[in-house]
């Protein structure tokens, strides 16, 4: 007797919940992350950038991987069962943007200097902070949406703040705290968006990171173009 195809999904994104939801039915696994849940009632497990992969994923007949797009360096680069990334697509400026791109977290820590910005606001993560904690930067504003906050150097304020924000929100808050420039990454999704429109409509620079490199493959930036792809690989009709 041929056993029922299993599929994991490596979450840690809407798109992942999403994909999820639209595959409940089957037999899915959700591996989420301290940080970011799955949806209820669903099989999950929690991962860590400890997580050894090769003894959890066995007997899945297929993984999606889909965590947050900055998330994909806590993943191996390669799996040992057939595996898709599916990821958001970056945002992209308008005329009406004055964005700044820096390749990573050192970049824009330098970068931020260069603008001569009094009172920067940090939206990256805390994980990225170390450079604007070491060098000669302007005092930081950081939101935190886990605690405990993160460690920043002397005359720097953290907000503690889940989200999620609307555009009037943000434009609220950036005034109230008088910014005059956001650090972010390009993550794209609707969800940080907000921040960047506020940006927009009070013409506040952004310092925007790049993605880093991911080098699994195939790559899909839609729920419907991954589920073909599973349809392929486990011969379920999704």
């Amino acid at each position: 007797m041929i056993s029922a195809p299993k599929i994991a999904i490596i979450g840690g994104s809407k798109e992942a919940n999403d994909l999820a939801i639209a595959a409940s039915e089957y037999d899915v696994t959700f591996f989420e992350t301290e940080t970011y849940r799955g949806p209820c009632d669903l099989r999950t497990r929690v991962y860590s950038d400890q997580t050894d992969w090769a003894p959890l994923l066995s007997g899945f007949t297929a993984t999606v991987a889909a965590p947050h797009p900055f998330g994909f360096s806590l993943l191996p680069s390669d799996f040992e069962i057939p595996v898709a990334a599916l990821i958001r697509p970056p945002w992209s400026a308008s005329k009406d943007d004055n964005w700044i791109n820096a390749e990573d977290a050192n970049d824009a820590a330098k970068k931020l200097i260069e603008t001569g910005v009094k009172s920067p606001f940090l939206a990256i993560g805390r994980e990225r902070l170390e450079p604007f904690n070491e060098a000669e930067t302007p005092k930081l504003r950081v939101r935190y949406r886990t605690t405990p906050p993160p460690l920043l150097k002397s005359g720097s304020v953290s907000f503690f703040q889940p989200g999620p924000f609307t555009i009037k929100q943000e434009i609220e808050f950036l005034q109230r705290e008088g910014i005059d420039c956001i650090v972010a990454h390009n993550a794209g999704g609707q969800g940080g968006w907000p921040k960047l429109a506020a940006a927009r409509t009070l013409k506040i620079p952004v310092i925007l990171i790049a993605r880093p490199s991911i080098s699994l493959a195939p790559q899909f930036r839609s729920v419907e173009s991954t589920l073909n792809w599973l349809r392929h690989q486990v011969s379920l009709d999704l």
